[in-house]
């Protein structure tokens, strides 16, 4: 019981000093590993019956891996999710690395069935983004993970989810936040989901094909909110 409270307080913790700095990448997966373990837990059971999900446990492999071969991905075709993919890394100055080992001292070094599931699930935000063209400033990453909890709800994610969409309607002064936001969550319903997607099989691929098979809309309050913003610029 006690170690269930200090779990709680430790993530809701966390929720200030995301909100003082929106792209606190550790605040958000100290967040989500604290107030969302049951949760995971359940999508883990889901995951293991996907065929992704049981290649991936069996040969205990790594999208980590993977997406840290910038050159393979940068090799990859023009308009490709991996080239378009190294581009958004190296503009915003990213490493995949970085983020593993900011959440290696909540998740732990093991390989559990549990930490490889959370692991590819942090893992694939950054190309979260790239896909559903959500940007990672504030209000691009409100939107992603309103788009996030649409498809695998849980508490930590709705928390940053909720306060985000509050805290960016109030700095911006706008109403129009909220439904950017909603349509985030809305896009993220109608979405194939992203956690059970072959995305070393996508990287590959066309940016419009894997868009296509994973059903992924546009955004056109978001876009239409962005490009107001470079207008008044």
């Amino acid at each position: 019981m006690f170690k269930t409270i200090k779990r709680y307080w430790r993530g809701v913790s966390a929720m200030g000093a995301l909100v003082a700095r929106p792209k606190d990448t550790r605040a958000v997966f100290v967040i989500k590993t604290n107030l969302s373990t049951k949760a995971f837990q359940r999508h883990l059971k889901r995951w293991r019956e996907t065929t992704v999900g049981a290649r991936v446990l069996e040969e205990r492999s790594s999208l980590l891996t993977t997406l840290n071969d910038i050159d393979a991905l940068q090799a990859m075709p023009y308009g490709s999710l991996g080239k378009l993919y190294s581009i958004y890394l190296i503009e915003a100055g990213l490493t995949q690395q970085g983020l593993a080992d900011v959440s290696s001292t909540e998740l732990g070094s093991g390989q559990s069935d549990f930490e490889l599931f959370v692991n590819r699930y942090r893992d694939m935000h950054d190309l979260c983004h790239t896909v559903t063209r959500y940007k990672r400033d504030s209000l691009g990453e409100v939107c992603q993970q309103g788009f996030d909890q649409a498809q695998d709800p849980n508490a930590g994610t709705a928390l940053i989810w909720i306060a985000g969409t509050l805290s960016q309607a109030w700095a911006r002064r706008s109403w129009s936040v909220f439904a950017i936001s909603y349509e985030a969550r809305r896009l993220g319903k109608t979405a194939h989901s992203f956690i059970e997607a072959d995305w070393e099989a996508l990287l590959p691929l066309s940016m419009n094909a894997v868009r296509h098979q994973l059903n992924v809309t546009k955004t056109p309050r978001y876009m239409a909110f962005v490009n107001s913003r470079r207008q008044r610029q």
